[in-house]
């Protein structure tokens, strides 16, 4: 029998029986990590401003080819991180014990994928936004002004992620499949190329400005802080409805949630998560999605 626990938490004042579907996909929204693509894009940098002084036995040429690849990886980095965001936010929609499949099960391209998600978002109205980011279920009687607010700049943002998606979705795709991305300098003109390979055994040749790669920056920023301020708030709600505690209360409670079904031997598992309430910062108030 494997008991799976989210360490942080200790100690247990009460316990529930819960649906092991429903606690298998809380242990996976506990476990998912988005920092690690926000720190990947400062390993990166560090990398470009490093690289002459750990490749010292490499050629000029070479370093700077390397250091060229280390930038478009800075771009496909923030392209994949804003993958990761429209995933989780498209799960969030499903019911708790789908999640894992459907973050498991959606497609880069195609119908009810990822592309299409970023493609239709300027086509949407700002009542599509106000579901996705759960105002309908979190929003306070008589704050409806500010809530329409946080909603807009939401909007705003996830527009600029999605055309920044869509404009290196190619690039990303080229990078992943075999590394089919070449960068180049012009001879001629000096200006930095990007050679792209194409499914139809042709390519594409991007001229870029020096400076191309760095709408990274804003990119991974709001990505990062979509992932803080709305992702999180929803995956501690859905701990609030799953556990049966008040997120308004202010007293502190501990609570142990095991699965109430015995295991089979499709899934010789049961698993035991002890949760402190309120919230894991430690404060006596509702923690609800707010940009």
């Amino acid at each position: 029998m494997l008991f799976a626990k989210v360490g942080l938490f200790v100690n247990s004042d009460s316990s529930q029986i819960a649906n092991r579907n429903e606690l298998t996909n809380l242990q996976f929204l506990f476990g998912y990590s988005h920092h690690y693509r926000y720190f990947r894009s400062r390993i990166l940098e560090n990398d470009i401003d490093t690289t002459e002084n750990i490749l010292s036995d490499l050629k000029a040429g070479q370093i700077e080819n390397i250091v060229a690849m280390l930038r478009v990886e800075l771009v496909v980095n923030a392209v994949m991180y804003c993958e990761d965001l429209a995933i989780m936010l498209l799960a969030l929609r499903k019911p708790v014990k789908e999640i894992i499949k459907t973050v498991a099960s959606l497609h880069e391209t195609g119908a009810g994928s990822v592309k299409e998600f970023y493609a239709k978002l300027p086509q949407h109205s700002l009542e599509y936004f106000w579901e996705l980011i759960k105002y309908d279920k979190f929003c306070e009687a008589g704050a409806a002004d500010k809530y329409q607010r946080s909603c807009k700049r939401f909007r705003a943002d996830l527009l600029k992620l999605s055309k920044f998606f869509l404009t290196w979705y190619n690039l990303f795709a080229a990078y992943k499949h075999g590394l089919n991305v070449v960068s180049l300098i012009d001879s001629k003109t000096g200006k930095d190329l990007l050679m792209i390979g194409k499914y139809d055994g042709t390519f594409d040749i991007i001229v870029v400005h020096p400076s191309w790669p760095l709408g990274y920056i804003e990119v991974t920023e709001i990505v990062y802080r979509m992932f803080n301020n709305v992702v999180d708030p929803i995956i501690w709600k859905i701990m609030e409805d799953i556990s049966g505690v008040n997120l308004k209360e202010t007293q502190q409670l501990t609570k142990t949630l095991t699965s109430g079904e015995t295991e089979d031997k499709a899934r010789p598992i049961k698993f035991t998560i002890n949760a402190v309430f309120p919230w894991k910062i430690f404060e006596a108030k509702e923690y609800r999605p707010f940009y």
